[in-house]
């Protein structure tokens, strides 16, 4: 059993000579970085990355995502120009990037908890039962419904009214998505339309609920037709 050392020493005992050299230009490199930080503030009038700046950031970039629902890469970028634009020292790449995202998820579960709150408890237990897989048939009662006949017929025709009054049953129609913004609903629309049941069976509740809302009930106004 070794005894404990002290970090000098151990560096000299179980680290090589260019390990040491490594460590040594790391400390200055981090150093010169502060060194050069201080440098851009006092010469250019540049603001470290800190309150009120970060919040005004967030901020703007959550609206953002709320309202437009845009990819991660249009958001890093109009975060680093508001923060040229405001003169504020530019954070790392993976810190940057690591904030979008957790203000990307906030947004989402916003859009997943709005959603799912507008259904009330029955409703969620009867989009819940249509996840199973009756006996003998090989799809679920979503997958059933969740695509309508497209044929111009007069079978197609009485599946679409059947479909129509199955739908029904839920009362989804008085639902009110007011406060939901468009390019979201119809975003989420468009990838409840394509995932597997299954997938959406191992989903929180909430987003479950979401997801299936968004699935059936699309209201005029959301439609991009």
């Amino acid at each position: 059993m070794t005894s404990k050392t002290s970090t000098p020493a151990l560096w000299n005992n179980r680290r090589g000579r260019a390990n040491r050299l490594a460590v040594a230009l790391l400390i200055g490199s981090v150093r010169t970085l502060r060194e050069h930080q201080a440098l851009i503030c006092r010469q250019y009038g540049y603001r470290d990355f800190a309150l009120p700046w970060t919040f005004r950031l967030i901020r703007l970039v959550f609206t953002r995502s709320w309202l437009s629902n845009e990819r991660s890469g249009l958001l890093f970028d109009l975060a680093t120009r508001w923060l040229v634009q405001n003169k504020i020292l530019l954070p790392g790449i993976t810190t940057l990037t690591r904030l979008i995202s957790e203000i990307r998820e906030k947004s989402a579960g916003r859009l997943w908890a709005r959603l799912s709150g507008l259904a009330s408890g029955e409703q969620c237990s009867l989009l819940d039962e249509l996840l199973q897989v009756p006996d003998g048939v090989r799809i679920s009662r979503f997958d059933q419904l969740r695509k309508g006949p497209v044929a111009i017929s007069g079978p197609a025709f009485n599946q679409a009214v059947s479909r129509y009054l199955k739908l029904k049953a839920f009362v989804m129609q008085y639902l009110d998505f007011t406060g939901i913004p468009p390019v979201c609903f119809n975003a989420l629309a468009r990838y409840a339309d394509m995932i597997s049941v299954y997938k959406i069976a191992r989903m929180p509740p909430a987003r479950r609920t979401a997801i299936m809302l968004v699935a059936f009930d699309v209201p005029p106004k959301y439609r991009p037709w």
